[in-house]
């Protein structure tokens, strides 16, 4: 049954990927619920907030007030929290129950930004999809609101989707800085990450923007469409990969800038090649990449789309894999799927990927579904390398990982845990 868990715990929603996105910048976050679904996006879906707690406050709507209607309380109580904590922004964050009563949340939200004068947002999630909807939905309405509307310092790369709550931790983000100022660029901003609404203000000054996640691709294109940035879609992990970043970085967001297309060479593809809208998107792949034929050991990867494809170029560039699959709980990019590459819909599809996909030589993934595996292929001597997904198992596994999965400082740690012939296994979840 489609979107049926059991055993395992249900996926992050899309309020929680709002809120991923609004704790980097000086907001406040107000969700409108009874009480209980502040704790996943502010707590377990979010490793930043106990040791560095922010702004984030709960309506704690009562049943009574769905009933005959108490818009007006909780309008004065965000204004009066508003005016004492201040911030940049406002997200006013709605749940199931304002979805189902159709409570009119842009209304409350110029109400609340008219009173305050603190610019007020709202992203439409309601907890009824995955998180990476709603990364989605919070850079597109951050895009709309602030994008070239008001004054701000840009960046000359904006990088977007590096949340911890797709596995990247600090040391990630300072690699791919590094990478990235190699490559000439003097100014990096990680949006929802550093730098406030500053880079967000200020991003038509852009020279390229770099979308990291799937959910990132989408605003990239509305960036490009808007002010004519041009934009990168992955980043690299190991030492092959980040040759190839540096250039294609360099290429695109550099003399083909003005030119206002992606003339690419080895280091990257066209990314939705024939549509106007994305005629300055390019994509971060090896030469022949798109094609799962090829021989060698075999390997299945289960994360979000972005990282299992930047994983995957590295298993073949520099372990030699052939076939690679990705799947993933969350949404898929067609531009980015191979063939093979499966979205999960529920527990027993996971169970009816895996076996159809046969014994692989590594399994990538969240330690939370190792036990999957085991009854399939009890004897196989596959290794399994861990890839937490807090979207998928919160707090669980964290720092359990594979460590810095960018650049250079990927290629040794991964090469000596996955190459078919090591001596010295991976280590077991």
């Amino acid at each position: 049954m489609r979107d049926l868990f059991r055993a395992l715990p249900t996926p992050a929603p899309d309020y929680s990927g709002v809120s991923a996105v609004f704790y980097g910048l000086d907001s406040i976050i107000v969700f409108h619920e009874p009480g209980g679904c502040t704790g996943g996006p502010a707590i377990y879906d979010e490793t930043r907030m106990l040791p560095c707690p922010k702004k984030v406050f709960s309506t704690n709507l009562r049943e009574i007030d769905v009933i005959t209607g108490g818009d007006d309380l909780y309008i004065r109580g965000i204004v009066n929290t508003a005016r004492i904590v201040g911030g940049d922004c406002l997200c006013l964050i709605p749940s199931p129950v304002p979805m189902l009563i159709g409570t009119d949340m842009e209304g409350i939200a110029k109400i609340i930004e008219r009173e305050t004068k603190i610019p007020t947002l709202t992203c439409g999630a309601f907890g009824m999809k995955d998180y990476d909807v709603g990364v989605e939905a919070a850079y597109l309405a951050l895009i709309d609101k602030f994008a070239g509307r008001y004054p701000g310092r840009g960046a000359a790369v904006n990088v977007l989707g590096a949340h911890e709550i797709d596995l990247w931790q600090p040391a990630m983000r300072r690699e791919l800085d590094r990478i990235i100022r190699s490559a000439g660029y003097d100014s990096v901003a990680f949006w929802g990450v550093d730098g406030g609404l500053e880079p967000i203000k200020g991003c038509p000054d852009a020279k390229i923007n770099i979308a990291v996640s799937r959910a990132a691709i989408k605003p990239a294109r509305r960036l490009r469409q808007l002010f004519g940035t041009p934009y990168v879609v992955g980043y690299p992990v190991g030492a092959v990969m980040e040759e190839r970043f540096r250039r294609l970085i360099q290429n695109v967001g550099g003399a083909l800038a003005d030119a206002g297309e992606a003339q690419l060479g080895s280091g990257g593809a066209p990314l939705g090649a024939g549509e106007a809208a994305d005629a300055g998107g390019a994509l971060l792949a090896p030469p022949g990449a798109g094609k799962n034929e090829r021989g060698g050991p075999k390997a299945l990867i289960i994360t979000e789309q972005a990282q299992g494809n930047m994983l995957r170029h590295f298993l073949r560039e520099e372990l030699g894999f052939g076939p690679v699959r990705v799947m993933t709980f969350f949404g898929m990019e067609e531009t980015l799927k191979e063939a093979g590459d499966s979205k999960i819909l529920a527990e027993d599809d996971l169970a009816d990927l895996i076996k159809a996909g046969g014994p692989n030589d590594l399994n990538c993934c969240d330690p939370i579904l190792k036990p999957f595996f085991e009854p399939l292929f009890a004897d196989s001597p596959a290794r399994f390398f861990p890839l937490p997904h807090i979207a998928i198992s919160s707090r669980l596994f964290l720092g359990r990982g594979g460590g810095v999965l960018v650049g250079k400082e990927a290629s040794g740690r991964l090469k000596e845990d996955l190459t078919p012939d090591a001596s010295r296994r991976a280590k077991l979840i």
